[in-house]
């Protein structure tokens, strides 16, 4: 799996609601139920905490506080290219849980397949595992061991964790494995930088790792001069991106001002304004940003901007 141990962090951590999203361990979907879901983050957690862990790092529901029959959940996918290799076999999955409520509480894992390739908005289910408790503060694998048929259109797993009505409570998940056959292995921990490259397959931007998401700064922004004066609705084409690595399907691209970080808007430094940009051409290599301002943008301005782009399922 890529990113098994949930190192590559480009994105910022989100806040836990019952609607999937990402946070800051990029390849790790989450969210919670219960009668109301208050408070919670989707962050990273570094320091070791799932201390059976192969790595220092797991992602983390941090300060989770659920009413009524809280669950909060952890989602990873194994795309179809990938997925092949399991159709007809029987397979172990494995992931390390870790939580800090004052009691023990259950967790399993489900594993679907979606009935459209890469395309998980419909899914079948491929089978649960049996149901493990967790204790305290106590690092524990969670396994299901499946029969797969044919799950060559991709493969995704869901970690449940049932953990009732919770108070400023943490909730970890890493080492996350599919073995052939039901033989549970020590978690493989790949180089980094190939977990990172891996990873930009499905999630880009044009920060440098270690910095934030929507931060101001020069390095790894698109900047060009105009050569002529760009009319409302014309392609930016001095601003063509192209992708370090193409993505899996094309993304859903969002467009940073350098200088204020505001979403949607690209920096025009010679009038010292943010200028509304959308995106035009845009395919699995790279993309072309729109000026949308409403007003031309004169010839020799210099144009700077961020920006992310989006494949993950």
């Amino acid at each position: 799996m890529v990113d098994p141990c949930c190192r590559v962090a480009q994105g910022l951590a989100a806040t836990l609601s019952t609607s999937r999203q990402y946070g800051a361990v990029d390849l790790v979907q989450c969210w919670a139920s219960g009668t109301a879901v208050s408070a919670g983050s989707i962050a990273q957690d570094t320091a070791y905490t799932n201390a059976g862990a192969a790595t220092a790092y797991s992602c983390k529901l941090s300060g989770v506080t659920i009413t009524g029959t809280g669950k909060v959940f952890f989602r990873r996918w194994i795309e179809s290219r990938d997925a092949i290799a399991l159709k007809n076999r029987t397979v172990l999955f494995s992931v390390l849980g870790f939580q800090d409520t004052s009691s023990n509480i259950n967790a399993f894992l489900t594993i679907n397949k979606p009935t459209a390739q890469d395309n998980f908005a419909s899914v079948t289910a491929i089978g649960t595992g049996a149901v493990v408790s967790v204790s305290p503060n106590t690092t524990t694998a969670i396994t299901a061991a499946l029969s797969m048929g044919d799950c060559s259109n991709g493969v995704e797993i869901i970690l449940e964790m049932d953990c009732g009505a919770v108070t400023a409570k943490d909730f970890y998940a890493t080492d996350w494995q599919a073995c052939i056959n039901t033989l549970s292995q020590t978690c493989l921990v790949p180089r980094f930088k190939h977990d990172f490259a891996s990873t930009m397959r499905y999630y880009e931007r044009s920060w440098d790792y270690g910095t934030a998401t929507g931060a101001t700064g020069f390095i790894g922004q698109r900047t060009t001069h105009l050569v002529v004066t760009m009319a409302n609705g014309n392609g930016l084409n001095e601003m063509d991106v192209q992708y370090r690595v193409p993505k899996i399907a094309i993304p859903t691209v969002t467009l940073y001002s350098e200088a204020t970080g505001t979403p949607g808007k690209i920096r025009d430094v010679s009038t010292g304004t943010d200028l509304t940009a959308t995106v035009g051409v845009n395919g699995q290599g790279g993309f072309e940003p729109v000026n949308a301002s409403g007003g031309s943008i004169a010839a020799g301005d210099l144009l700077r901007m961020h920006w992310t782009a989006d494949a993950r399922f």
